[in-house]
């Protein structure tokens, strides 16, 4: 094994200069590259093969002039006008793999998403920075992005502020996004808020926050099952809680065959033959005719498989 490594050493040394000659005559071909075709997507391949550098180089005594040859690139990029929102994003990324370099890119990042306001990607990743701010400024920078993205990306705006902030500013965020005026982010929100609370605060937390959301209106289907779902969890469900949570989510989704199916579960669970028979029947008047007879299907299942328990 000690003979292998002593072969591998002398042919580590004798390719090295080989190594060293190749990548000046690489590097010499990139800069000319750059100087001659200056567009952006020339300056998006030379950024490329300079990130494969970086990696290829690290811990060489090429890593630093081949870092400082790269930053010189995004900066010549810049101060041309050919940047790209994917090259601030490299930018920023090369930036985030040196040490102590954090706030630059943060810098960049704040000068891409001024530059190009409607990309997600950009404004994610500006978010992503940002986890050891305060939680009001997550909030401020999310809500700053998503009145400049699609509306289809402020989910993930949402989700990265969540993901950055520390544990004691998750619970404010959410609450903030369970406020928003895109119904996909506020059900996502609420449901998300629920099961948070359960976890860092209890069940008796869950029911004021849930009364909450039903306060303000109607709820998205999710948010009730969601409920229910953490009550169930406790293994010993409060069912007049479960039941009129239900009752009210019936109000809104009557024509929901999954609700009738997650309600029957519960009073399948309980015990109440009665019960069970009129919410079966209960199921069937609310119901459209054309998913009856699939509805049935499932109902024996369920009743079938707890008989059989």
């Amino acid at each position: 094994m000690r003979r292998t490594r002593r072969c591998r050493i002398r042919s580590f040394r004798a390719e090295w200069p080989k190594w060293c000659s190749r990548r000046r005559r690489n590097q010499k071909v990139l800069d000319e590259a750059v100087e001659t075709v200056r567009t952006a997507k020339m300056m998006e391949c030379c950024v490329e093969l300079y990130e494969r550098l970086l990696g290829y180089t690290k811990g060489t005594e090429f890593h630093r002039e081949v870092l400082a040859r790269c930053l010189v690139l995004f900066e010549k990029a810049e101060s041309s006008g050919i940047v790209s929102a994917d090259l601030y994003l490299a930018w920023a990324r090369v930036l985030l793999h040196q040490r102590r370099k954090a706030d630059e890119a943060k810098e960049v990042l704040q000068r891409a998403t001024s530059q190009f306001p409607s990309e997600g990607a950009l404004w994610v990743e500006r978010i992503q920075l940002t986890a050891n701010d305060s939680p009001e400024l997550l909030q401020g920078l999310v809500q700053q992005a998503q009145s400049s993205v699609p509306s289809q990306e402020t989910e993930a705006l949402w989700k990265s502020a969540v993901d950055a902030a520390q544990p004691e500013g998750k619970l404010c965020i959410l609450e903030a996004a369970s406020r928003s005026t895109s119904e996909v982010v506020a059900s996502w929100a609420k449901e998300a808020l629920l099961r948070l609370v359960a976890e860092s605060k209890g069940i008796a937390d869950v029911r004021k926050t849930f009364r909450k959301f039903c306060r303000t209106g109607k709820c998205p289907l999710s948010v009730y099952e969601a409920y229910v779902d953490q009550e169930v969890a406790l293994g010993s469900p409060d069912l007049r809680r479960c039941r009129a949570a239900l009752e009210e989510a019936l109000l809104h989704y009557a024509n929901c065959t999954s609700l009738w199916l997650r309600y029957i579960r519960l009073e399948v669970s309980s015990g109440d033959p009665a019960r069970l028979g009129e919410l079966h029947w209960r199921a069937t008047k609310a119901l459209p005719a054309d998913v009856l007879e699939q509805f049935s299907v499932l109902y024996s299942r369920e009743t079938v498989a707890e008989n059989h328990d």
